[in-house]
């Protein structure tokens, strides 16, 4: 990614929520693969799309806040 000096605020860049750091036009982020491979645990109960409409707020009205 290449930051564009047209961009009027400094965009800031989050990697899972951790580590902001705000860029500046002509910074380059570059996103790779690692080379090792992780094994995740995933609850058997867990649902992806009610973890973001609960945190993301999907589904709800604009403006109503929770």
């Amino acid at each position: 990614l290449r930051v564009s000096s047209r961009n009027e605020l400094h965009p800031l860049v989050t990697c899972d929520g951790h580590n902001d750091f705000t860029t500046e036009p002509g910074d380059v982020i570059t996103i790779r693969k690692h080379a090792n491979d992780i094994q995740l645990i995933h609850p058997k109960d867990n649902n992806f799309y009610g973890v973001c409409r609960s945190k993301l707020g999907w589904g709800s009205r604009l403006g109503v806040k929770r």
